[in-house]
């Protein structure tokens, strides 16, 4: 196969193509932890799968920081959304092809994450996170193969960026170390508040102006007709569910950083910390 045609499938938005470039993606991942449990650590799946998420978060986080300053699709409109100045813009149909494969690249590693679910589940209030991984499993290849949304979906994916942050909080060598922990902490939450929280905001504006873009000349046949209706409210539905799931998961680290933060401070040296910053945010993917 040449390297055109391999290019190609890698940015095609073909239904077909997307559904095996995405089942591709997540056999990917999971070769990629299995190596890095058995290579790195000695066979531990949680510790292979927290690296792999990390190592994933940080090639989309450099890519995505490219699409947003040199997509010429993608970036003008992220800066107008930003800044509230998105006008009549056609927010929902704009294509990019490196979106179309960071989208289904992030499917595939969630995807992994989820064949590995009994390793890092642990309570309840992980069900979020759980929901979290299978709407992005199976929405974000759907937006690709549908054309739309992929503006919406280049913001998730900027939340990534913090989530290198986050996994390193789950290692020990971090973990015990709380000059390191504390640092690490504050960039995890630094970056939350960045990426996730400050753009909240301008994206929920830009939502409630999708609302009245459908229906859309560059609509696929299964989005008209009889089906028409459906998939106009499962885009509506679903459109606010990250900002949601994310203002919760907000609350949660700025109050699990302020109370590590107070422990490191205020405690004598060599007593435990108690709480935190890992304990408290690690739900926050």
């Amino acid at each position: 196969m040449a390297w055109a045609e391999v290019e190609a499938f890698l940015v095609d938005d073909d239904p077909v193509v997307v559904f095996t470039r995405t089942c591709g993606c997540v056999i990917w991942w999971c070769l990629f932890r299995l190596s890095l449990s058995h290579l790195v650590f000695c066979g531990s799946v949680v510790h292979g799968t927290k690296c792999t998420a990390a190592i994933h978060a940080t090639v989309q986080a450099i890519a995505i920081t490219w699409v947003v300053t040199h997509d010429p699709n993608i970036s003008p409109l992220y800066w107008a959304l930003l800044r509230f100045r998105l006008a009549d813009a056609d927010i929902l149909n704009v294509t990019s092809p490196a979106v179309s494969f960071l989208a289904t690249l992030a499917a595939g590693e969630f995807g992994m994450q989820m064949l590995h679910l009994r390793a890092w589940y642990e309570k309840p209030a992980d069900l979020v996170l759980v929901a979290h991984h299978v709407l992005c499993l199976v929405l974000w290849p759907t937006n690709v193969a549908n054309r739309r949304g992929l503006l919406f979906v280049t913001v998730f994916l900027t939340y990534e960026i913090s989530t290198p942050f986050l996994m390193a909080l789950f290692f020990d060598n971090v973990k015990k170390t709380s000059v390191i922990k504390l640092l690490v902490g504050t960039a995890f939450m630094l970056s939350f508040v960045l990426v996730r929280l400050g753009t909240l905001p301008a994206t929920l504006v830009a939502c409630y102006k999708s609302l009245n873009e459908f229906p859309s000349p560059n609509l696929p046949r299964w989005y008209t007709g009889q089906y028409a209706f459906a998939m106009s409210n499962v885009e509506r539905l679903t459109a606010f569910v990250p900002l949601l799931v994310n203002s919760h998961w907000g609350l949660l680290v700025i109050r699990g950083y302020l109370r590590a933060l107070r422990s490191t401070l205020l405690k004598p040296a060599g007593v435990s910390t108690g709480d935190t910053v890992e304990t408290k945010t690690r739900k926050a993917d």
